[in-house]
């Protein structure tokens, strides 16, 4: 599906990223373990490390945050699923609550364990900063480029920290969209320098090559000053014989 969009769009192939809430978060590790080639980075909320899960019931005792496993069987989960890559591996935000009931803030740790032991970056070569309540880690390679990120909001839930009244106004309050006035789609998006190019005067370029239209299901499209019209999703009668992982 990636593949096919970046070429009928046109897309920067050096630009594309891949961001998930909760079951969407055990998603997006998913994917840039699989494809290291095809994502520049990722954000994670909520999630869980990859393969330390491998069925429902293991998966809801990562939830709980029990269970752990070594720093060199978290690196060897990645290196077998990306099957031989040997190429630069993508950089990884990580968001979590710090009173997440549904996924403990535990993973938020196991998740950077993992991924700097597959940038092989040393734990304790880290900064840290405030921004408002939430505390934010970064690590960085021995080029000086910030590859692992861990925001930590104190307080919060399960969800999407969103700031809807202040700075980027980006978001509606609700359920699992959580108002603790700070977006996390925001300082993604400008992380991965894409909120700069949507202010730069076209907003449908982005830095993405798509116009506003074709963008109208983003987020991003929320930085251009005009949240994006979005219809609403079909209601199916089907129910799903899958049990799901992860709630969300």
């Amino acid at each position: 599906m990636t593949e096919t969009m970046i070429a009928r769009h046109g897309l920067d192939r050096s630009r594309v990223y891949v961001t998930g809430l909760s079951a969407g978060g055990a998603m997006t590790m998913a994917m840039l373990v699989t494809r290291p080639d095809l994502f520049a980075g990722g954000a994670v909320i909520g999630g869980l490390a990859y393969g330390t899960a491998t069925g429902v019931s293991q998966a809801l005792d990562r939830m709980r945050g029990h269970g752990d496993t070594s720093d060199t069987a978290l690196v060897d989960m990645v290196r077998s699923g990306a099957r031989g890559h040997d190429g630069r591996w993508p950089t990884l935000a990580i968001w979590h609550g710090g009173a997440d009931a549904t996924v403990s803030v535990a993973n938020a740790d196991t998740i950077a364990r993992q991924w700097r032991g597959v940038h092989g970056v040393d734990a304790k070569a880290m900064r840290t900063e405030r921004v408002g309540t939430a505390v934010h880690r970064i690590w960085s390679d021995a080029e000086g480029r910030d590859v692992v990120e861990d925001w930590t909001v104190p307080g919060m839930g399960h969800g999407t920290p969103i700031d809807p009244l202040r700075g980027e106004r980006l978001g509606v309050a609700g359920p699992f969209m959580l108002d603790v006035g700070l977006s996390s789609t925001a300082v993604i998006a400008k992380s991965w320098g894409l909120l700069a190019a949507a202010r730069g005067g076209n907003c449908g370029q982005a830095g993405l090559g798509r116009t506003r239209r074709q963008d109208r299901h983003s987020r991003l499209a929320e930085t251009c000053g005009k949240a994006p019209h979005r219809s609403p999703p079909p209601v199916s009668r089907r129910r799903s014989r899958t049990p799901s992982a992860l709630p969300g």
